[in-house]
């Protein structure tokens, strides 16, 4: 029989027609790629088949390469496997059909854990003190996922640290009439004091200031960077201050984003995520007073960040982010990569140590490149991260920070050579707003961190930030809401819970958890349905779905359908006849206890350490699935179990900074 071909059409970066296969499941293609073309990177969920009928290839699969490939080679690719191919020849097409049958379920479990995860969570401007919206977005994610990891016996290091270079300081320092260095000490030592108010340690914390390896790594990229041609000079028109010869760019001037239209800073938007060349913005105004704003020509230090784009664009497409990071990196990519200006005339920043350029310092996004470089070194134990390709690192930020992980980072990275594991996970938050507005310093429109923290547990503050984190577009706070909801969950239900069959087993067991009996078809209904919750919980945790807002509303969902099936059962098995199917109940109860606790433990560590104390599993807060039964004849003592006291509305007035 003759297999009938669609016309054809462009898939994957390829020219496919589409074969039309009757009366089966399978499916199948003749594709060709053009010569020196790079087919676009990605998945099917079904089996796939390759034959090479012309040409010469290399395939890779997963980011790595696997082989080389030609005429009568045949290539089986699971469901799943992340490949892309790359016609080898100058003149010659590469020509092959593909097959594609069944298909895994999408839902079946992910990839195996790695043994070692570098997390960094975006170094912190010391400007200020961290507010709400700060922290509810890569510090309180990076510390949940580093705590998930851990209970999964994962070597988990979190990594951050000040980004003192940043022309915010000095701003900030200008209308505080300090020196900048004052500054930066005093606020870095805020936020770190803020981050420990909250529960968030750290196993390294950079400091560019006082680092030589920082200052090595920063010297060795921009020579070996230079040496291959990567950062060239180039003669450029800028905007200064006619008073002191700088150059005016970041936080320096603002003006119209020449991408969106909106307000934007020198160098990059914050609301479209694009770069620009400080010159380009409409209407530019100095942010600092006492700037007569200037236009000069000026001989710059530019990185070629274009060079990269075709690996670039093949690290993108295999790389897991938020699809709003994803769609910036792939439409910048596809409007064609600018070449970025790293060096202005300053007196703040390091210095670019590059002869003729001696009174510029690096561009404070280009210099975090060699910054994470330097902070592997130091916290890795001698087994650095970005040398092991068996190892990952994951990169927690927000939206406004993503084109410079995932395509300036990377390109430096790349255009360096070397076998270095360029980090390909992002977990990229939106904004925080407060009230519907953006949480603003300079306005006062914000709530501050450490203030909130002095009034109620870390645990609440965890909880409550991670129900309303920004994940998949902006999240607004209400201060008011954010107790009541606080309220209801912990001094209401999680306490409820707990109080109730602490009771009833003291009264009914003397404190002892008893073993399970007879179970009913609800009992059974029930064991499985805790199973799913938890299951949804810690998939919330991992890094392709990452969302402690979904973790939360699947253990908020356990503990109100465990307290409802308890009190339910206990209601109606009484007497001797209910005896068996109430030890069952009991059990399942305190069984559903050990799970919750287990699960929230990266969120509310606190709570869930105290609970599983309780409970004699102090030794076992490893999450492992959904474990098994409380030993019976446990002695619990209520006293052991956690004080969840309600927020006073009070401190409303207390911790508002709002206008």
């Amino acid at each position: 029989m003759l297999i009938k071909k669609s016309p054809p059409e462009t898939s994957y970066g390829m020219a496919c027609r589409t074969l039309q296969i009757p009366l089966s499941e399978a499916g199948g293609s003749e594709c060709v790629l053009e010569p020196c073309q790079l087919s676009v990177f990605h998945r099917h969920h079904e089996s796939e088949i390759f034959v090479i009928v012309r040409g010469r290839g290399r395939l890779d699969v997963d980011g790595r390469h696997v082989g080389d490939v030609g005429p009568g080679d045949v290539i089986f690719l699971r469901p799943f496997a992340g490949h892309a191919l790359r016609n080898l020849s100058d003149d010659e097409r590469l020509e092959f059909v593909a097959l594609y049958w069944g298909g895994q379920d999408v839902h079946a479990a992910p990839a195996p854990l790695p043994d070692r995860v570098l997390i960094f969570s975006t170094p912190p401007t010391p400007n200020g003190d961290l507010h709400l919206g700060h922290l509810s977005g890569p510090y309180l994610g990076a510390d949940i996922y580093r705590r998930y990891l851990r209970q999964k016996n994962v070597d988990a290091i979190h990594v951050t640290g000040r980004d003192d270079n940043q022309t915010y300081v000095k701003r900030i320092a200008r209308m505080e009439s300090r020196a900048p260095e004052a500054v930066a000490e005093d606020y870095a030592r805020s936020i770190r004091e803020t981050w420990a108010k909250a529960g968030i340690p750290l196993d390294f914390f950079s400091s560019p200031k006082g680092s030589v390896i920082y200052r090595e790594q920063l010297s060795s990229m921009i020579s070996r960077l230079l040496d291959s041609g990567m950062i060239v000079e180039k003669t450029v028109e800028e905007l200064y201050d006619r008073n002191t010869g700088f150059s005016l760019h970041e936080g320096y001037v603002k003006g119209g984003c020449p991408h969106c239209g909106c307000s934007s800073d020198g160098n990059a938007c914050e609301q479209c995520g694009r770069p620009n060349d400080c010159i380009d913005l409409a209407d530019p105004v100095p942010t600092l007073p006492g700037v007569e704003l200037g236009r000069r020509r000026l001989c710059k230090l530019y990185f070629r960040m274009s060079a990269v784009a075709p690996q670039l664009a093949e690290l993108v497409a295999r790389s897991n982010m938020s699809a709003r990071a994803r769609a910036l990196s792939v439409a910048m990519l596809a409007d064609g990569l600018p070449d970025i200006c790293i060096s202005h005339r300053s007196d703040w920043g390091m210095p670019a140590g590059v002869p003729g350029f001696e009174d510029q310092v690096i561009y404070v996004w280009f210099e975090m490149a060699a910054g994470y470089l330097a902070a592997d070194l130091q916290a890795s134990s001698g087994r650095p991260f970005f040398a092991d390709p068996g190892s990952s690192i994951v990169h927690f930020y927000g939206f406004d920070n993503a084109y410079y992980h995932t395509l300036l980072f990377p390109a430096i990275y790349m255009a360096l050579g070397g076998d270095v594991n360029v980090p390909g996970d992002h977990v990229v938050n939106e904004l925080l707003f407060l009230r519907g507005e953006k949480f603003s310093t300079s306005r006062r429109h914000l709530i501050w961190g450490r203030k909130l923290l002095a009034h109620i547990p870390s645990d609440y503050a965890r909880w409550g930030l991670s129900r309303v984190r920004p994940e998949l577009r902006n999240e607004d706070f209400d201060l008011d809401r954010f107790i009541e909801q606080t309220n209801t969950f912990f001094a209401g239900r999680l306490a409820g819970w707990l109080t109730s069959t602490l009771a009833h087993l003291a009264q009914q067991y003397g404190g002892m958890i008893p073993e399970p009996g007879a179970w009913s078809q609800q009992h059974m209904a029930f064991h499985q349905e805790v199973r799913y919750l938890a299951e949804g919980a810690e998939r919330a945790y991992q890094v392709s779905g990452f969302s402690p807002q979904a973790a939360t509303r699947r253990l908020e969902e356990l503990v109100e359908r465990a307290h409802e099936f308890f009190a339910t059962h206990c209601r109606h098995e009484t007497g001797a006849a209910a005896k068996d199917h109430h030890r069952t109940t009991v059990a399942l109860n305190f069984w559903a206890m050990a799970v919750f606790a287990r699960l929230a433990m990266p969120i509310v560590p606190e709570t869930a350490q105290r609970i599983l104390a309780l409970l004699g599993l102090g030794d076992q807060a490893g999450i492992d699935g959904t474990g098994g039964f409380i030993q019976r004849d446990r002695q619990l003592d209520p006293a052991m179990a956690p004080s969840l006291p309600p927020i006073s509305s009070d401190i409303a007035e207390a911790v508002s900074c709002v206008d």
